[in-house]
């Protein structure tokens, strides 16, 4: 038992300490250069995150391409960057797709066997990994084109929403915690626990519309207190369901972490619940801008 609570405390600490390195980042990040450091950082996570998605499929059998799908989501996330504040690169990060679906292709002409499944993997690890961390750019940079609007306040808030919704469903989960909801892919997840974490979830989107009229923050687009719940309730939802898809990934491939550090899952572990909860809010915000 001791070791495992042992395990935990090095997992929070990880977290605790990745957690303030993000957000002092993302606060920084719209003051150059500490932009270029929100950039490398996003990079660098993505990067690992996307190279241990590549080692859970070897491990099951599969041989992805993986230095040519980390170069090009690289690629892609640059592309992104430059292109909110350029508009001469516009579709850039559309043509890095192209390039690299089509370069994927021309390798496995001369490699035949198993090209379909590996192609398969190859591929969608930018889709569940690159895809959804590029959209921290748009959260941070390119939700508005007014650029007096524009604000880390959205993304800060998805980070803690989605932490809160793990960290309130797992001691919740551990306290009270008695009917599973996914048994093959998480015993320890409760159904006592994602109701905590949903909790949690939505006080947080309370907490986040008070304190930016509190303090008379300025954030676009501008939601209500209802609004603010329904968000944190669906980015609860997500962020278990985040969990859980690499839980099956796992499983699938039968290990335990995504990364061999003791005492550190991994940062595919760290980021799972945001490859869930970044789209959601990124559509929930789009629709509300088109919407008003």
């Amino acid at each position: 038992m001791s070791k495992r609570l042992t395990n935990f405390q090095q997992r929070a600490l990880f977290g605790l300490f990745g957690s303030v390195v993000v957000i002092g980042a993302i606060l920084a990040s719209h003051e150059p250069p500490f932009n270029y450091f929100f950039l490398l950082l996003l990079l660098a996570f993505q990067a690992i995150a996307l190279w241990e998605y590549y080692h859970i499929s070897k491990v099951k059998g599969y041989a992805p391409l993986s230095r040519l799908g980390i170069s090009f989501a690289t690629i892609y996330i640059l592309a992104r960057f430059f292109t909110i504040n350029s508009p001469y690169l516009a579709f850039s990060s559309e043509l890095v797709l192209y390039l690299f679906g089509l370069t994927a292709f021309v390798t496995y002409f001369t490699q035949q066997q198993k090209s379909i499944g590996n192609l398969a993997v190859t591929i969608f690890g930018l889709l569940y990994v690159t895809l959804p961390l590029s959209l921290f750019i748009d959260l941070n940079y390119g939700l508005t084109k007014n650029i007096s609007e524009q604000t880390p306040l959205w993304l800060i808030f998805l980070i803690v929403a989605t932490k809160m919704t793990d960290t309130c469903a797992y001691f919740a989960g551990k306290l009270f915690g008695k009917r599973q909801i996914a048994p093959l892919l998480s015993p320890q997840k409760t159904v006592e626990g994602l109701i905590c974490g949903l909790i949690g979830s939505c006080t947080t989107g309370l907490a986040f519309v008070w304190i930016t009229h509190h303090y008379e923050l300025s954030f676009a687009p501008q939601v209500s207190y209802i609004e603010s719940a329904l968000l944190g309730l669906i980015i609860g939802m997500a962020s278990v369901l985040g969990d859980l898809a690499e839980s099956l990934l796992k499983r699938d491939a039968k290990v335990k972490d995504s990364s061999s550090l003791p005492g550190f899952g991994g940062v595919l572990d760290m980021v799972d619940s945001t490859l869930f909860t970044t789209p959601l809010l990124y559509i929930f915000l789009r629709l509300k801008i088109i919407l008003s």
